[in-house]
């Protein structure tokens, strides 16, 4: 009875043998072996993850992790409004007397821009509209919106300056209904009218019911800048952009289904560059090029330097002499005049806007020409002033964009028109804003993580390697330095070996 009790506990004993000897192997060989291979593999196929991750990010296709920013932006963006407010109306016509100017503002709101009707094509392309919605914030600014706003009459320097090639009888008629109507060219009015809810001009009624100026009338029944964009889907046109897959990511191959703007000849009317909110990867320090809408065409940027933001190189790119000038540095940037060349700094887009005296400058005329600050009173340009964007180059994402720019109407010398004769022309500031917009930090990790993937693929794999030797090395030393298969003695003593001739 009791050799086979020892019996089996002996085969029990065996069995646990057993099962330690197929546990060390798999710790010794088996485990490490997956821990290198797999570190080799995921050191091998580094490029391959990276490129894979790297397309899903910077690509727009249904599902994709770009779709929803794409579709609608997931953070806040801020619009900081300052407006120019004549101070010296009343000595317009005196043309020694410059207009003076003071600045008031911010006027913030609150954007919030969500793309529309999109469409996906077989040629790697979407298009889409883009409807954007401004809030006022009432918090941030230090005035309201009631507050009253005096500058030039936009209708009646419109109207002036459509007519400026007129016969001198078409003139004199514009110029009673100016006189009769507005006697000044000054027009005060709110912030809100001015900017979003529109005004009545009787002018604009004036001029819808002479034959000889109607047809250069643009279709509206009040002025304001952004009157009826708030909330509209077709303002901003119709966009169609390259998704990645098999295009240019983010790269903009027609605006309104057209190729070329019909407001500038030449290369000045390719629509080419970023549609806005995404840049080709693979940047260089070559100019960038980004197409705006408000002003018909295609911005160009020039490189400044490198700069890191958020743990994250990127370059540097603002305006320049890509942009400002008006062909003496470049002689194909003489398209942008419109017939109207204009001194360094500033950008005629009258064409673009119904014919109407409108110049882009950037704000208090930084950059540009002294000749536009000595025309008036009040700019103090500054740094803080310039258009600038932070692009990180691999991915061609935005870093930080700052855009800042300033509206301004041209008050022309009009012979035959009495409010508009016999003094200087003047570019008279009405407005600029600004918009600030930095990487979230939850992105700014994210992009991180991208562009370090193939060194965290390389480190990860290393340390799995060491990590399968160093659990091989030890199980190793645990096989040669431990009798694992040996039987404890006192199975022997206990129960194996006879009993005792002296208890029988």
């Amino acid at each position: 009875m009791v050799n086979e009790t020892a019996v089996e506990k002996t085969n029990m004993f065996d069995d646990r043998c057993k099962t330690k000897k197929l546990r060390f192997i798999v710790c010794a060989f088996i485990t490490p072996l997956v821990f290198i291979s797999s570190g080799i593999i995921l050191i091998i196929l580094r490029t391959l993850i990276y490129n894979g991750l790297k397309s899903e990010v910077l690509s727009v296709t249904p599902g994709s992790k770009s779709y929803e920013i794409f579709k609608k932006t997931p953070f806040d963006i801020y619009l900081d409004i300052y407006f120019f407010n004549w101070t010296n109306p009343e000595e317009f016509s005196n043309p020694l007397v410059k207009p003076k100017f003071e600045e008031i503002g911010p006027f913030r709101f609150l954007e919030v821009m969500e793309k529309t009707n999109i469409t996906f094509h077989d040629n790697s392309t979407v298009s889409y509209n883009r409807t954007r919605r401004w809030y006022f914030d009432k918090e941030f600014s230090p005035y309201d919106l009631h507050t009253p706003i005096t500058s030039i009459n936009p209708v009646a320097a419109s109207g002036g300056y459509a007519m400026r090639h007129e016969s001198i009888w078409t003139k004199k008629l514009f110029s009673i209904g100016i006189r009769s109507i507005l006697g000044r060219m000054d027009m005060t009015q709110s912030v809100a009218n001015v900017f979003f809810d529109g005004y009545e001009d009787p002018l604009i009624n004036l001029g819808k019911s002479l034959p000889f100026v109607k047809q250069k009338v643009p279709p509206m029944d009040k002025f304001g800048w952004f009157y009826k964009r708030n909330g509209s889907n077709e303002w901003d046109g119709r966009y169609n952009m390259g998704t990645g897959s098999q295009t240019k990511f983010g790269q903009l191959y027609k605006y309104n289904n057209m190729e070329h703007s019909p407001f500038f000849k030449d290369r000045c009317g390719d629509i080419r560059g970023s549609a806005g909110e995404f840049f080709p990867a693979g940047l260089g320090k070559q100019p960038l090029e980004l197409f705006n809408p408000e002003m018909c065409r295609t911005i160009v940027f020039d490189y400044v330097e490198e700069e890191r933001k958020k743990m994250i190189n990127g370059y540097k790119f603002t305006l320049g002499d890509h942009f400002f000038d008006n062909g003496t540095i470049y002689p194909e940037n003489v398209c942008y005049c419109s017939g109207d060349c204009v001194p360094y700094g500033v950008m005629n887009i009258s064409l673009c806007r119904y014919g109407s005296p409108g110049f882009v400058s950037l704000p208090h005329f930084y950059k540009a020409d002294p000749y536009f600050i000595n025309l008036v009173d009040g700019m103090k340009p500054s740094k803080k002033h310039d258009f600038y964007m932070i692009i990180e180059p691999t991915t061609g994402l935005p870093l930080e964009v700052s855009a800042r720019l300033q509206i301004n109407l041209l008050v022309k010398n009009v012979p035959g028109i009495g409010l508009l004769e016999d003094r200087n022309d003047v570019f008279f500031p009405i407005f600029w804003f600004e918009q600030v917009v930095e990487v979230p930090t939850k992105y700014s990790f994210g992009l991180l993580f991208l562009l370090w993937l193939k060194e965290i693929c390389i480190l990860t794999g290393l340390l799995m390697i060491c990590s399968g030797i160093i659990i091989m090395s030890i199980a190793v030393y645990r096989i040669c330095t431990t009798p694992l298969w040996t039987r404890p003695e006192e199975i022997y003593n206990k129960e194996l070996v006879p009993l005792n001739q002296e208890k029988r």
